[in-house]
């Protein structure tokens, strides 16, 4: 009975449907609680599900119940891998390819994990040598057919991504990770169809349902220059963006500065200041604007869920009101305009946190609502004090840096 109930769920599991398998797995585990595939897929329903919290029981019990089998550790990797510990991740996958040093999802895994970390040639090397025991390994193709984008091999990666469609047309994983490929490439249609195919093997595929959202927001232009940004800072290794952010920096001093000593050219100097602000908080920025421009989308709508249509919506008003304000900015010349409309605009960073899952839900939604009043005051102070930056002001820019260390540490699960 035992044996029968766990190919049932076993089956299940490799067929997608995770929530039948996972109706079955414990009364398997009832039955014999140390059957080890059992918590494999128990705990591995868990990882793709991101319930962190319900995952690491069972795969603690496996490393302690079967020390000498791999799978424990390499379920630990992906443990890691999904709360962005990746230092740890890599420790676990190290301790997998040491138990098992032939073993394939080991050591794609391992290339992934280090693709992440932006060592693009390591990660190479790991995915073939996945390869070298699996050469049919979806997991390992579908990572160096990235890795090959990512070190410019194109015509290399055309050939891979080829290949990996020949070996699994027909795989939910592997047209997303084609269709993710394309959009980093700018081939939205490519992409587009790609993501399509993903959902339509497998409906409960989030990461190909993410990458339609993505194509759907790049038919904006100004999204995918967006995007663009986006994928290329991501490619950076930490000390060039470093180098990027430091010369963005001195930039926004230079031309404070001249805007402090020349002031006739402030209000040419001013909406450069904006731009190049803007750059630097974009990734705080694109997720809310995005739920506003999927909210004008015929289609895309419809893959929001209430609280992004909110934020998308709310998102709208505020990028409105801070057009309006700097177009009046530009007509008459008023340094105070400028202010109005990057105070306004920075409103973005705080209403895109108010429905952000966090273990201070209520401390981040109270914090979101301070600073909505504290932008309207620091403009009423402004316009009737005549000072663009007032004493409010500065309270706003000086709790707005504070939320930013504050929503990250309430989002830390």
């Amino acid at each position: 009975m035992e044996g029968d109930l766990f190919e049932r769920a076993r089956l299940l599991y490799e067929q997608n449907r995770e929530k039948e398998a996972l109706e079955m797995v414990p009364e398997v585990l009832r039955i014999n609680p140390e059957h080890l595939s059992a918590k494999y897929i128990l705990a591995s329903i868990y990882l793709d599900r991101n319930d962190l919290k319900r995952a690491l029981p069972v795969i603690e019990s496996m490393i302690a119940e079967a020390p000498y089998i791999n799978l424990g550790q390499y379920l630990l990797a992906r443990y890691f891998y999904l709360k962005n510990d990746f230092d740890e991740a890599e420790l676990a996958i190290r301790e997998a390819v040491r138990i098992e040093p032939e073993d394939a999802d080991s050591f794609a895994m391992w290339a992934q994990i280090v693709l992440v970390k932006k060592d693009y040639e390591d990660a190479l090397r790991l995915a073939d040598k996945a390869l070298e025991f699996d050469p049919r390994h979806t997991f390992a193709l579908n990572i160096r057919s990235k890795l090959l984008i990512k070190l410019k091999r194109v015509d290399e990666s055309t050939q891979s991504i080829e290949g990996v469609l020949n070996e699994n047309p027909d795989d939910s994983f592997t047209h997303a990770n084609v269709g993710w490929i394309a959009l980093e490439r700018g081939d939205h249609k490519n992409a587009e169809f790609h993501f399509k195919e993903a959902l339509r093997s497998n409906p409960a595929n989030d990461w190909a349902k993410s990458g339609l959202k993505e194509t759907l927001k790049a038919n904006f232009l100004v999204y995918r220059w967006f995007l663009k940004y986006s994928f290329w800072i991501s490619n950076m290794k930490g000390g060039s963006r470093w180098v990027f952010i430091i010369a963005i920096y001195l930039g926004l001093r230079f031309l404070g500065g001249m805007s402090k000593a020349v002031p006739m050219l402030a209000p040419l100097l001013i909406p450069i200041l904006f731009i190049l602000v803007t750059i630097i908080l974009s990734s705080w920025f694109i997720h809310p604007i995005s739920d506003f421009i999927l909210v004008l989308h015929p289609h895309g709508k419809y893959l929001l869920d209430r609280e992004e249509k909110n934020t998308g919506i709310a998102v709208g008003a505020v990028i409105g009101l801070s057009f309006i304000s700097l177009l009046i900015g530009l007509v008459s010349g008023h340094i105070m305009w400028y202010m109005v409309s990057i105070s306004v605009f920075v409103l973005i960073v705080f209403i895109g946190k108010f429905y952000v899952p966090s273990k201070g839900k209520y401390i981040l939604k109270g914090y979101v609502i301070l600073m909505v009043f504290l932008c309207f005051l620091s403009i009423f102070t402004g316009i009737t004090t005549g000072e663009a930056f007032n004493d409010v002001t500065i309270a706003y820019l000086t709790f707005g840096v504070l939320f930013t260390w504050i929503s990250n540490f309430l989002e830390e699960d």
